[in-house]
C-alpha cells in the first residue's frame, strides 16, 4: 500500500505542482486553526474568534519554524527553518480564518432572517 500512496502523491504533485510537504502544512495548520475557533470564546475583548484563532495558530506555525532553525544551528536536531513552511502554515490558517468567519457570518444571516 505505500507503493500506492507514494505512486499517488507523486501523481499529485505533478497534476497539481504542489509540493505535498506544503499541502501538509497547508492542512495541519487549517485544521490547528479550525479546533482553536471551536475552542475559543466567541470573542476576546471584542475581537471575533476567527481573527484570534489565525493569529495563534500563525504564530504557532512561525515559532515552530524558528526554534527548527536555532535547535538545528545549536546542533540538537538536523531540521531548518523553511520559510515555505512558515507561508503554507500562513495560508492554511488563513484559509480555515475565512471559511469560520464565513459560516459565521452566513449562520448570522440564517438568523436575522428568521426572527423578522
Amino acid at each position: 500500500q505505500q507503493h500506492e500512496a507514494i505512486h499517488f502523491l507523486t501523481y499529485c504533485y505533478h497534476l497539481t505542482g504542489i509540493v505535498i510537504d506544503k499541502l501538509a502544512h497547508f492542512l495541519m495548520y487549517f485544521a490547528v486553526c479550525g479546533a482553536l475557533w471551536i475552542a475559543l470564546p466567541a470573542r476576546f475583548y471584542h475581537i471575533p474568534s476567527p481573527l484570534w484563532a489565525f493569529l495563534i495558530a500563525t504564530l504557532w506555525g512561525l515559532l515552530m519554524e524558528v526554534l527548527q532553525g536555532v535547535l538545528t544551528s545549536l546542533h540538537i536536531i538536523s531540521r531548518a527553518f523553511d520559510l515555505h513552511d512558515a507561508v503554507a502554515n500562513l495560508l492554511g490558517a488563513a484559509a480555515a480564518s475565512l471559511c469560520t468567519s464565513t459560516l459565521m457570518l452566513l449562520w448570522r444571516h440564517h438568523h436575522s432572517t428568521q426572527n423578522r
